[in-house]
C-alpha cells in the first residue's frame, strides 16, 4: 500500500489455465487504487493449474504485461523483482 503522501504503481498478474491477465494500478496518496491499464493473453502453458509448458507460459505473461503497459502508457521492467525480459549473458 502506498504511504501517505506518496503514490505508488503497482501491478498485478491471475495467471490461469486458460488466459493471463495483468493490470498496473497508480495507488493514490489517500490510498485508494486507479487502473491505468490492463492486458489479456491466451494461456497455453498451463494444465489444470499446473504449469506444464514453462516457456509458453513465460511468453503467456510478456504478452499481457506488454498489453497493459501499453494501455497505461507505462514501461514495465520487472514483475516481483524478476526481468520482464530474458537478460543478456
Amino acid at each position: 500500500m502506498a504511504s501517505v503522501g506518496k503514490s505508488e504503481i503497482v501491478t498485478g498478474l491471475d495467471i490461469g489455465t486458460t488466459k493471463v491477465c495483468a493490470l498496473i494500478a497508480e495507488i493514490r496518496e489517500d490510498g485508494e487504487p486507479v487502473i491505468l491499464g490492463s492486458g489479456v493473453s491466451v494461456s497455453h502453458g498451463i494444465r489444470r493449474g499446473v504449469v506444464v509448458d514453462i516457456e509458453t507460459t513465460a511468453r503467456a505473461i510478456e504478452d499481457a504485461v506488454t498489453k497493459a503497459a501499453t494501455a497505461a502508457n507505462r514501461e514495465v521492467e520487472s514483475v516481483d523483482g524478476h526481468p520482464l525480459l530474458p537478460q543478456p549473458s
